[in-house]
């Protein structure tokens, strides 16, 4: 959804979006020359790619036209 260099921030927006019906979740993330910046994600897996989608529009429909999906590692 997004990213930012203070976490305080970055927990605001992920509780902005959850109130709109997505889950999310802030993840730390160490980039290289730049520190640790703060990921605001959709939390969860879904049953199938069409879902995954449905959810990505919805974000998209928040006004975070930059979102994209990617399948999660098996390990996860």
């Amino acid at each position: 959804v997004s990213s930012h260099r203070r976490e305080g921030d970055a927990r605001i927006e992920a509780a902005q979006v959850s109130r709109q019906g997505v889950e999310t979740e802030v993840v730390a993330t160490d980039v290289a020359d730049r520190g640790v910046w703060y990921r605001v994600v959709v939390a969860g897996g879904y049953p199938s790619h069409s879902t995954a989608l449905e959810v990505l529009d919805t974000i998209k429909s928040l006004g975070y036209e930059g979102a994209w999906i990617e399948r999660a590692a098996a390990n996860q």
